[in-house]
């Protein structure tokens, strides 16, 4: 019988390949493997050359649905931040300290967001009960994948069918900017994915030329980066 667990990667598309992976390499610790993949912990990235760009923030009272952010592991959310700012890279701050999403994983999540030069945001996470274990790099591994979606009930049920599984019951944050907020962790113990719905706004596709495509699995799934199995098409 076919393992339906099989090791998976995160397409990324960039103009410039080299340059993206050089930057990956010398400023977030990741590896380049025999065969052009990049590596951090156990997380794979694939870098494919194409049109791609920083997506555009939407318009007020929307988002967009899709795959939008990888996220690292820190075990210390502020030595990262100490390092990312020493690197002098553009970051997202709660006005110069992290952020912080209530309720996940028990006591919640603090993180940044690192807006990279080839257009796609990497956010830095560090779990609050239970940080990943420390090591001399500050930061390494993937945290998640951030899915934003447009029907998290539907979401919730097609990831399932996928080999997906809740790491804890969804909960609902909510906060002035963004109002209510669902989310919850899924994983198929390869890939941990963030699963969230901006429940008081409006959802639009993720745009075609984002820079991140999807999810792989070697050697024969796809998930594309848009979520075209799954995404209503809310925005007409």
């Amino acid at each position: 019988m076919e393992n339906p667990h099989i090791p998976q990667y995160v397409l990324l598309q960039t103009e410039d390949v080299d340059s993206a992976r050089r930057w990956l390499c010398n400023e977030l610790f990741f590896e380049a493997s025999d065969n052009g993949d990049l590596c951090s912990g156990d997380f794979t990235l694939r870098l494919t050359p194409g049109p791609a760009r920083m997506v555009a923030a939407p318009p007020s009272g929307t988002y967009h649905t899709g795959f939008a952010h990888i996220a690292l592991a820190a075990a210390d959310i502020d030595e990262a931040l100490s390092y990312c700012r020493a690197r002098d890279m553009t970051l997202q701050t709660d006005q110069g300290v992290s952020f912080v999403n209530p309720k996940v994983f028990g006591q919640g999540e603090r993180y940044f967001n690192i807006l990279t030069p080839f257009g796609v945001t990497v956010e830095v996470a560090q779990r609050i009960e239970h940080p990943c274990a420390k090591s001399s790099l500050p930061l390494r591994g993937l945290d998640h994948l951030g899915v934003p979606c447009a029907n998290f009930t539907e979401e919730l049920a097609a990831f399932a069918a996928l080999g997906f599984t809740p790491l804890f019951q969804p909960v609902e944050n909510e906060n002035p900017a963004e109002g209510r907020i669902r989310c919850c962790m899924l994983s198929d113990r390869f890939l941990t994915l963030e699963l969230y719905q901006f429940l008081d706004q409006t959802p639009l596709p993720m745009p075609d030329d984002a820079p991140l495509r999807g999810v792989g699995c070697y050697p024969r799934r796809m998930i594309p980066g848009r979520l075209r199995l799954f995404e209503k098409e809310t925005s007409k």
